[in-house]
């Protein structure tokens, strides 16, 4: 996911062409419904979902009236759309360029670490 993160990532490269490809996920996104990409960023979790069936980006951010994530969300969108693109070329079943976005309200959580014996740490989500 940090490679999506990148604004300034190399669609060229031979390494970053490989992202979307069905040998590195592990099937063909053609087939997936929705694609969810969890972005995590200054101790913030964002979730963008490609919606194949419906044909738009879905934006979960709990911060959806700030501006600070909005660089970060569009570089996934678009860098993912120029990777999907260039990897299913030959696809008929819709254009991944005519995706519009939709933010959609998210819950603000507080996640707090908690610490049982010699058991690592693990993160409780709760809502806010």
């Amino acid at each position: 996911m940090e490679k999506l993160m990148n604004p300034k990532l190399n669609h060229s490269d031979p390494a970053n062409q490989l992202i979307l490809q069905e040998s590195n996920v592990g099937f063909s996104l053609l087939n997936a419904s929705l694609v969810k990409m969890p972005v995590f960023k200054e101790k913030q979790w964002i979730l963008i979902i490609a919606n194949f069936r419906a044909k738009f980006f879905v934006i979960m951010n709990p911060h959806y009236s700030g501006d600070t994530f909005l660089p970060t969300i569009s570089a996934v969108i678009y860098n993912f759309k120029v990777l999907f693109a260039a990897t299913y070329e030959n696809s008929s079943s819709f254009n991944i360029g005519n995706f519009q976005s939709r933010f959609v309200p998210a819950p603000k959580v507080k996640f707090r670490w908690v610490f049982h014996g010699t058991l690592p740490f693990y993160k409780i989500c709760t809502s806010h």
